[in-house]
């Protein structure tokens, strides 16, 4: 009972048919007083002179001095025919001098005289029901007729009330049975249609907070894919979005969090064999050296210190690598960009490569355009791109390597490309991966450790540009990538 009530349809509900109750009362109440109100206006005004008139027909009683008997003995008579009348005689400020009001016992001494006089006052109309002071009750107040009188040589007034006290039961038995009544079906006919058609509505209303409620709860238990119908526009079709956005982003950071945690047992994985390796040879060409040194010939000796230090030299190499990259990764490098010449920039690159390139018996070449214009960047580390890109191509090849710039709209396009035997198709997505490498089988210590490509990648993210391949089988691979040019672009000519 507890979690029924506790349901958002439950209390929207319950708030409903207690304010629709509510509103039934106060409008049954409010019908009740205007009918009363009608009933006491309509029987003011119709009797509004009727203490006028009994003046008259009394006026034998009064004049020239009051006969409380024979005025006692008419009032009766009339009361014969017109029961619901109270009969009161006052003075001129308002006490009571004589009471002919059937059975009358705790009468009151003093009737207020305000009410008296605004029924009497004449040109200004007064609203009715206007109420006066019942004498037979202390503090209620019914519709009167009064007329001003003399009672021997003394001003007063004759005070009638028109609904006695008697008539007021027989008229409350009245409005109980028609206009309580009536009144009390009807409200209970609206009150069960009205609250018919409002708990309808507010099911349907909550019927897609519902199906909110089942998505998320799927989404609680570890299903990442359900999503929320999108059907309007309203406050609960905007909820549904919004959580489909969060749902998505979420799912998306999962998906990236599970891709980094694999790329994290990868990246230890790779590490520690890149290490493992240059270490194991170290220690044990040294812990050769240790055993034999005495005995050991000097070319030996040399020999197993060039693998040491060719090892050191690669360990660093890796190490500063790594080091590099992840700087890169977590923006704690940026660039220090400036106006240069990137032709110049490609020559100095190439010809620090072309000892390599002639003892491995490679062409390396360059293909320039004229009149090239200046780029933005940083020196350095460009520098660092282009060489990674060439050493890469010197590795992979044993025919040519061009490096080619050329204008591409406000940027210079650079393409480094060489004549090897390619890379297959399954492998392109990845070659910018750190530690990838497409020939598995081809040694660490001729083949690099796989991170020259990520770190291109990323030093050219930090200018704004990304670097792109393609490549074909048995007709080699090309590198290209874009740097903004810092010339403005020449002017457009106009046909004549």
């Amino acid at each position: 009972m507890k979690r029924l009530f506790s349901s958002l349809y439950w209390r929207i509900s319950a708030i409903f048919l207690v304010l629709l109750l509510g509103f039934g009362l106060t409008q049954l109440w409010l019908s009740v007083q205007s009918a009363r109100n009608f009933v006491q206006e309509s029987d003011q005004k119709l009797n509004r002179h009727l203490a006028a008139e009994m003046a008259r027909a009394f006026r034998g009683f009064l004049q020239p001095a009051l006969d409380r008997e024979g005025l006692a003995r008419a009032v009766r008579e009339m009361m014969v025919f017109n029961p619901r009348l109270e009969i009161y005689l006052l003075d001129e400020g308002g006490r009571v001098i004589a009471d002919f009001s059937k059975g009358a016992t705790g009468t009151r001494a003093l009737v207020g005289m305000e009410p008296i006089h605004k029924l009497l006052a004449k040109g200004k109309p007064v609203p009715l029901p206007l109420r006066g002071d019942d004498p037979r009750h202390e503090g209620r107040q019914k519709p009167f007729s009064v007329a001003p009188v003399r009672f021997g040589d003394r001003p007063g007034y004759l005070y009638v009330i028109l609904n006695g006290e008697q008539y007021e039961s027989i008229s409350a038995m009245v409005e109980e049975s028609y206009i309580i009544r009536s009144s009390l079906a009807t409200l209970l006919a609206s009150f069960l249609l009205i609250g018919v058609a409002g708990l309808l509505v507010f099911f349907l209303l909550t019927k897609r907070l519902r199906a909110i409620i089942a998505v998320v709860g799927q989404f609680e238990q570890g299903n990442y894919g359900g999503r929320v119908p999108e059907t309007t526009g309203d406050e609960i079709g905007q909820l549904g979005k919004a959580f489909n956005q969060m749902a998505g982003r979420i799912e998306a950071n999962l998906e990236q969090m599970q891709k980094t945690d694999s790329l994290r047992r990868e990246l230890v994985a790779n590490v520690s064999h890149d290490l493992r390796s240059p270490l194991s040879s170290i220690q044990g060409h040294l812990e050769t050296i240790l055993m034999k040194e005495e005995g050991m010939p000097a070319a030996q000796r040399r020999r197993f210190l060039e693998i040491i230090f060719n090892n050191v030299t690669r360990l660093g190499r890796l190490v500063g690598e790594l080091f590099e990259l992840s700087k890169l990764d977590a923006k704690q490098i940026q660039p220090n960009k400036e106006r240069f010449s990137l032709s110049e920039l490609v020559q100095d690159v190439v010809l620090k490569f072309q000892p390599v390139a002639k003892k491995r018996r490679i062409r390396l070449q360059t293909a320039f355009s004229k009149n090239l214009a200046f780029v933005n960047g940083d020196i350095g580390m460009i520098e660092r791109v282009l060489s990674n890109l060439i050493e890469n191509a010197l590795q992979h090849t044993q025919g040519e390597v061009t490096v080619k710039l050329e204008p591409n709209g406000h940027s210079i396009l650079v393409e480094v490309s060489d004549t090897g035997s390619g890379i297959p198709e399954e492998d392109l997505p990845h070659i910018f991966d750190r530690f990838y490498r497409v020939d598995k089988s081809r040694s660490r210590a001729s083949g690099g450790a796989g991170l020259g490509l990520a770190i291109a990648r990323r030093i050219l993210e930090t200018h704004d540009s990304d670097i792109s391949v393609r490549s074909d089988a048995d007709s080699g691979t090309t590198f290209y990538f874009a740097l903004a040019s810092s010339d403005p672009p020449p002017p457009r000519k106009t046909p004549r």
